[in-house]
């Protein structure tokens, strides 16, 4: 039988979106919805002194309107789910109720018949300020007299952070030269298709169910029941289709508490719908943190020794991920290369901005060849025939550059007995439950969660190779905290390596367990029976082998069953690796930039990206498309920026905050090198972050490699346009030109 895992087949779910079948939370329409309407901030920060809601509550079509202080007691406060040991946690309340910390900050709330009924008594409350200093970069919230936001956060700074190994003074002091670097990840906002939706659905017995885009069903549950104080079992989230959510859809948001509690209190449906400049307002950003960077090294390129200081600016208050984030140059600053004496300090700041989400760390690389990624990314680049082409049209008047880098991470958090240690209150495991009807069709019930991955197509492949059976009689279930038995979701790209080795080892059972039973049907040895085509068999001999299919119907008669085996053909599984996976790769650009308009051309793109084994190339080389056009974003378009002075956001909509285009892009030639990991069976890696790590400063490089005549050294994300004519601008200045 021809294997699935390696094959590039097409997403099977593709034909119902692209006949606009597609189910998204928005499209669920029940009877009798109300809505939910959020007035928000207008300041970055203030004391709220009144809240007038009469005229609100006095509009027609209007059932409830609240502030802040009709909710205290009664819903608790937003908590992160990761908090390094020693992080101080400031209380963030579902509606501010005496001080707003950033713009956008959830401040009263109206229900209503409908949703523009409920947007026009929003602008009926009445609320009166007293304006404060506010402060939005990191650098300066840390500084002496900035102003603090929390009383119990002393300087801003929630969380201390070091680690390290070897001696970098002395390793400083042996250097021929040290390099001092200072490196601004930008923040940015995750610019999904679909905003964020919310819908709770009161049932019987004081059950509820909860519509939302969750990349993370099971753990929202869990979130949604401790803090609106719901028990669990009464509570289901359901997670239909998700128009993208790069991280941001990974977080416990006020909105969602709300409508939970709401639904409960008016025994009515309540939806909310988030709009595009509420989304730039209120919706987890991410990066935004500054790197201060050392690096001693001798001059024949060795690198004896680095030191990293890290400023994360989380925002107003801790996200679910955010106190761990700006640790992660700490755990693998020091990314493809031997560096003895490495020495990292992190610092986690508040400021009066939209809280961040982050990923995760780790120290251990479990595989990688990262010289043959080097030498597949300049083979297929012509590195020397460019670098040749470079050269004379640099002569001519064209400025071209070469970036080149070369990156790894940690996928997959896990073990799940690791976690605690760095302040984790979940686990590391991923569930599978593989469900064999009597017909020999499956379905796979899978802890997981799409976000337009293509799972339904990659986890069957998984269990189609094990179980030998055709993909198409594979069904795939996911985002139901009802069907599927649990599950920690989708993020840090480990639905292949946790998600896809837990569907992998699931299925390995149901073989084992049909095995057994195949054996007494055919009253032979268990030992003696070989699982080939799909079929079970007794190799040597002349007994008809019996097709999976009849072994399933067996199981599910119960006529002849081995003693002590149980009817039926179900396995459920909890799988917890032993440890990380490390993705690692090589990507390449050569791009041309005009001195005139200071634009940016990006005339080739090469990515070479270990990711261990390929379950789908197809699938694979989509994900390194679509991250390495984020990356691309971050690296020219992207940024979110605020006044300084007033802690506005300025770029409050797509007018503002710009993003890629089709038109922009270059052809991405995406090649893997399979180094298989160790930590699973499958030895998947994971790849959806790869792309968006290796672009930003493969095209920084480029765009500064062109640059040089100039003499220009560094730039900081985004090199828009004007960014880069005006640092020409800037250079010829100071020649004299």
């Amino acid at each position: 039988m021809t294997a699935n895992v390696g094959r590039p087949l097409r997403r099977r779910e593709d034909f119902r979106f692209l006949t606009g079948r597609g189910r998204y939370v928005d499209d669920v329409k029940l009877p009798g919805t109300l809505h939910l309407g959020i007035l928000r901030s207008p300041h970055a920060h203030a004391i709220i002194t009144e809240v007038d809601l009469s005229a609100a509550k006095a509009a027609a079509g209007v059932r409830l309107a609240l502030a802040g202080a009709d909710l205290s007691g009664k819903i608790g406060n937003v908590k992160p789910n990761w908090v390094i040991p020693g992080t101080v946690v400031p209380d963030r309340p579902v509606l501010a109720v005496d001080r707003v910390r950033f713009v956008g900050e959830c401040i009263a709330l109206v229900v209503a018949e409908t949703r523009e009924a409920a947007y026009d008594a929003l602008e009926l409350i009445d609320v009166a300020y007293e304006v404060l200093p506010a402060v939005v970069e990191e650098g300066a919230a840390v500084a002496n007299g900035a102003p603090q936001l929390h009383e119990t956060v002393p300087n801003n700074i929630t969380t201390y952070f070091k680690t390290g190994g070897g001696d970098y003074a002395a390793a400083a002091h042996q250097a021929d030269q040290v390099l001092r670097l200072r490196l601004v990840n930008n923040r940015l906002i995750p610019t999904c298709l679909e905003t964020r939706a919310v819908l709770a659905e009161p049932g019987v017995d004081g059950g509820l169910t909860v519509y939302l885009p969750s990349q993370v069903p099971h753990m929202h549950r869990r979130w949604i029941a401790e803090t609106v104080g719901i028990p669990e079992h009464l509570l289901r989230v359901v997670a239909p289709d998700i128009g993208g959510g790069f991280g941001a859809k990974m977080h416990l948001y006020p909105e969602e508490l709300l409508c939970a509690w709401l639904a409960r209190e008016l025994k009515s449906a309540v939806k909310w719908w988030e709009s595009r400049s509420e989304s730039h307002q209120a919706t987890s950003h991410g990066r935004a943190h500054t790197e201060l960077i050392e690096v001693a090294f001798r001059n024949d390129g060795c690198i004896l020794g680095m030191k990293v200081e890290t400023l994360g600016n989380v925002g107003a208050y801790l996200s679910n991920m955010a106190s761990g984030g700006p640790t992660m140059a700490g755990s693998y600053g020091t990314g493809t290369y031997k560096i003895e004496s490495f020495e990292a300090v992190a610092k986690v700041i508040v400021t009066n901005t939209v809280p961040v989400p982050y990923g995760s760390r780790s120290v251990i690389y479990d595989s990688g060849d990262y010289q043959g990624c080097l030498d597949k990314a300049v083979a297929a680049f012509d590195y020397t025939s460019r670098r040749e082409e470079q050269q004379r049209l640099r002569a001519a008047g064209r400025y071209r550059g070469i970036g080149v880098a070369a990156y790894t991470e940690m996928c997959g958090m896990a073990p799940s007995r690791r976690l605690a240690a760095n302040g984790f209150d979940r686990g590391g495991w991923e569930s599978a439950r593989i469900a064999i009807d009597s017909s020999g069709r499956a379905t796979l019930y899978s802890g997981s969660m799409s976000q337009g991955h293509g799972h339904a197509t990659a986890l069957a492949q998984i269990a189609a190779d094990t179980l030998q059976m055709p993909v198409e009689n594979i069904d795939v279930v996911q985002g139901d905290t009802k069907q599927v038995q649990a599950g920690h979701g989708t993020f840090n790209s480990r639905s292949m390596p946790v998600g896809g080795s837990a569907a992998h080892v699931c299925a390995g059972r149901i073989v084992a367990k049909a095995k057994k039973i195949a054996a007494q049907m055919l009253e032979v040895a268990v030992e003696d029976i070989a699982f080939e085509d799909g079929r079970f068999c007794v190799v040597g001999t002349n007994i008809e082998p019996l097709p999976f299919g009849k072994v399933a119907r067996m199981a599910y008669l119960g006529h002849v069953l081995p003693d002590g085996i149980e009817p039926g053909l179900d396995e459920t599984l909890f799988y917890d690796p032993v440890g990380m996976g490390a993705p690692s790769g090589v990507h390449m650009a050569y791009v041309e930039v005009d001195p005139d308009t200071g634009m940016v051309e990006i005339i080739d793109y090469v990515a070479v990206d270990d990711a261990g084994t390929i379950i789908n190339p197809l699938l694979a080389r989509g994900q390194i498309h679509g991250g390495v056009v984020q990356g691309i974003g971050q690296a020219l378009y992207e940024e979110a920026r605020y006044d300084r002075d007033s802690g506005q956001l300025l770029t409050g909509s797509l007018l503002d905050y710009a993003v890629p285009h089709a038109d922009t892009l270059p052809k991405i030639r995406s090649q893997f090198q399979q180094t298989p990991s160790p930590t699973n069976p499958l030895g998947v890696k994971g790849i959806g972050e790869s792309g968006a790590i290796g672009a930003p400063p493969t095209i920084v490089h480029a765009v500064l490699d062109a640059l040089a005549p100039f003499g220009i050294a560094h730039l900081d994300m985004p090199l828009t346009p004007q960014k880069v004519w005006s640092a020409i601008r800037d250079a010829h200045s100071s020649d004299g030109v």
